[in-house]
């Protein structure tokens, strides 16, 4: 699977050579495998709380943010 996503990525110009350097980083600390490990063990089907309008601005977080995480109906 990891093969074919880079090879999608070639074919955008520039693209591959773009993630290389933003993963590179991650990849040569080791955050990136730890992150994979943690997620492995992450159960499926895990039903998190709702985040409150108060911890959404405890949080920091923006109405882009609110929308990456499918927060549509929060505004700051």
């Amino acid at each position: 699977m990891v093969a074919l996503i880079y090879r999608h990525l070639a074919t955008q110009t520039g693209v591959l050579e773009w993630s290389w350097r933003v993963l590179a980083p991650a990849m040569r600390s080791g955050a990136l495998s730890a992150a994979a490990q943690l997620a492995a063990t992450a159960p499926f089907g895990a039903v998190l709380p709702a985040l409150t309008p108060e911890a959404v601005k405890k949080l920091g977080l923006k109405p882009m943010d609110l929308a990456a995480i499918g927060l549509y109906r929060h505004r700051l």
